[in-house]
C-alpha cells in the first residue's frame, strides 16, 4: 500500500514557513532523531517535529534566577521573590517549548515543578533534550533515584510542588508543603491584601498537622506581575 500523500502542513517550529510537501509522515522527523540516538517507537508526528525541535535548538532564552534562601532579603521579600520567578519560569518554559511543564512530566506535582529546573523530572521523550535551557535557575533540589523534588528552607523546609490549577482565572497551582503558618498568614496579607486564607491567590491546605502554602499563578487573562 501506497502510504505517501501530499500534506499542506504549517511547521513554525521547524521552518517558520507554510509549504506543500510530498512524503511519508513523520519519516524525516523520525530520521532525524534516529541520527541523534533518540528512540523514536510509539511516537506521534507532533511529538517528534516537537522534539526534534528542542533537541537541535539552541536559540535565546531569559532563565530567571533569584538569590534563593539568601539570608540577605527579609523572608517576606524571598518568597515573593521565589512565587514571582516559578510564574515567571512558567511563562518562559511555555514561550520555548509550546507546552506547560506538566505536560512533559508523568504528572507528579514533585516533577512538575522540576521540569523548570532539570530533564530528569521529564518524561521521554522529553527527557532527552540535550539543548534544554532552564527556566529556573540556582533552585536546590533533591533526588532519590527517580524521585526529584525541588525545595524550599523556610521552617524545616519541604517541597516545591505544582500542579494543573483547580481555578479557572489561573493556569497554575504551586505549593510550597510544611511552611510555618506564621509566614502563610503574612504573605496572604502581602499577596491578597488580606488575612484569609480560603480564598485569593494565596491559601492554605492543612493536612495532618501539616501547613501547605498554596499559590495560584500564570493568569489565564493577563501576564500576570506583581
Amino acid at each position: 500500500m501506497n502510504t505517501q500523500r501530499t500534506i499542506l502542513t504549517n511547521e513554525p517550529i521547524l521552518s517558520g514557513q507554510l509549504k506543500y510537501r510530498t512524503d511519508v509522515p513523520g519519516a524525516k522527523q523520525r530520521k532525524a532523531l534516529e541520527k541523534r540516538g533518540i528512540g523514536v517507537m510509539g511516537l506521534a508526528l507532533d511529538e517528534m517535529i516537537l522534539t526534534g525541535a528542542m533537541v537541535g535548538s539552541a536559540g535565546l532564552f531569559a532563565a530567571v534566577s533569584v538569590p534563593w534562601d539568601s539570608v540577605l532579603m527579609p523572608e517576606k521579600a524571598r518568597i515573593m521573590d521565589e512565587l514571582t520567578a516559578i510564574e515567571e519560569a512558567n511563562s518562559n518554559f511555555h514561550l520555548r517549548y509550546k507546552k506547560w511543564p506538566h505536560e512533559m512530566t508523568d504528572g507528579s506535582g514533585a516533577h512538575n515543578a522540576a521540569a523548570l529546573v532539570t530533564t530528569r523530572a521529564m518524561r521521554f521523550p522529553y527527557s532527552n533534550m540535550s539543548q534544554f535551557k532552564a527556566p529556573l535557575k540556582d533552585v536546590p533540589f533533591d533526588m532519590k533515584g527517580k524521585r526529584i523534588s525541588l525545595r524550599h528552607g523556610y521552617g524545616s523546609g519541604g517541597r516545591i510542588l505544582q500542579q494543573p490549577s483547580d481555578n479557572p482565572a489561573y493556569r497554575m497551582k504551586v505549593t510550597f508543603e510544611n511552611m510555618p503558618l506564621s509566614k502563610v498568614r503574612e504573605m496572604d496579607i502581602v499577596i491578597d491584601q488580606e488575612s484569609n486564607l480560603d480564598r485569593g491567590r494565596l491559601q492554605v491546605d492543612v493536612r495532618n498537622g501539616r501547613v501547605d502554602m498554596v499559590f495560584y499563578a500564570n493568569s489565564t487573562l493577563t501576564a500576570s506581575r506583581y
